[in-house]
């Protein structure tokens, strides 16, 4: 699991609702480039490749809202990356697993989040299941699965982290986006607020108090916003712990490798600021059914104080079995640069243990 120490939402005049430091009246910097969805679809010999294996390739069925997640549920997620003209893909098949007898004991310590406000979000110990995950690829352009390979691996969740989602944090950005569009004081107002692993200074909690008390936001979306975190590090847990995904990963990061020397190979100091645009998507877009709501977040993930990642989301309720992927339906990322491969993410298939009964 990666460490993090904060993540922060920020309102100004010119980037709307972008992360930064403190709260300052200095002009801000240019807001990070994020990258658009790419269109995906299966290249022939990853379609052939899931069918030999009958598993779901197309179509999203979701569980009635409150399902709990059981054996099976599973998701098929299309991994594609492209360079110039150059393009490969990966089939990744995401299912709930049984648990060794031993490791059903094990619990997530209980732990407290901070936010800026002063508020204090606390998170109880919590259970642990089985993630099966099972790769196919690469396949390239022109070419038939003669030399992908299928490779199975797994991997320890905690549902309650997965089912926190990231959608309330996308909703909340979206609501105070909206709020600040319509009020100029808002719009003219350098709003902050951060959440951590450990209290703020009280000298930052009341200024910060009183530039948020305009946006009332709830003990509801106070959570949800600190939730952001650990939903966030269990879904990069189980793409860190992907054949495959964890390499691609590392070939898009742009990883300030001396540090990593540095630190003993142990990634130990990572930030996300959130950004914008904090938009509504269309449900039918991503395969969703019209009741489901679909939000756009951007994301500036930091390693050792360097911008190493900018990534769009797609996102929505991480309703069974989309709680396999914390409710992210699409990722597009790039490096900070420009430079180098970019990836897509997308969830193309959802099955819940009880449609495949």
């Amino acid at each position: 699991m990666l460490p993090w120490s904060s993540v922060w939402l920020r309102r100004t005049v010119s980037s709307a609702l972008i992360a930064g430091g403190l709260i300052s009246a200095r002009a801000e910097p240019a807001a990070p480039v994020i990258p658009d969805f790419d269109s995906v679809t299966w290249l022939p010999a990853a379609g052939s490749a899931l069918a030999n294996a009958s598993a779901a390739a197309d179509g999203i069925a979701v569980a009635p809202a409150g399902t709990d997640n059981r054996k099976g549920d599973s998701v098929t997620i299309l991994v594609q990356t492209t360079e110039g003209k150059s393009r490969r893909q990966w089939a990744v098949v995401l299912s709930i697993n049984d648990i060794k007898p031993d490791e059903r004991t094990l619990r997530t310590p209980p732990f407290s989040l901070y936010l800026s406000n002063g508020s204090q979000v606390d998170f109880a110990a919590s259970g642990y299941t089985g993630m099966l995950i099972h790769v196919f690829g690469p396949f390239t352009d022109g070419k038939d699965a003669a030399g992908a390979r299928g490779t199975w691996s797994g991997s320890l969740v905690s549902p309650q982290f997965l089912g926190l989602g990231l959608d309330g944090t996308a909703a909340l950005f979206s609501r105070v986006h909206d709020m600040a569009a319509a009020n100029p004081d808002l719009r003219e107002r350098s709003i902050s607020f951060g959440v951590r692993s450990r209290p703020f200074p009280p000298g930052q909690i009341a200024p910060n108090r009183s530039l948020l008390e305009p946006l009332k936001i709830t003990k509801e979306e106070e959570r949800a916003y600190a939730g952001f975190m650990p939903a966030m590090t269990d879904f990069f847990r189980i793409a860190s712990q992907t054949p495959g995904v964890r390499n691609i990963l590392f070939e898009v990061l742009d990883l300030p490798w001396w540090s990593l020397v540095a630190h003993g190979g142990q990634i130990t100091e990572v930030n996300f600021e959130l950004v914008g645009p904090f938009e509504s998507l269309a449900p039918a877009d991503w395969g969703l059914p019209p009741e489901m709501r679909v939000y756009s977040l951007g994301l500036r993930l930091d390693l050792y104080g360097k911008p190493a990642l900018h990534c769009r989301f797609a996102l929505t309720a991480p309703r069974v079995p989309l709680l396999n992927s914390a409710g992210i339906v699409g990722l597009a990322v790039m490096r900070p640069d420009g430079k180098g491969p970019r990836l897509m993410i997308r969830v193309m298939a959802a099955r819940p243990a009880a449609a495949r009964e």
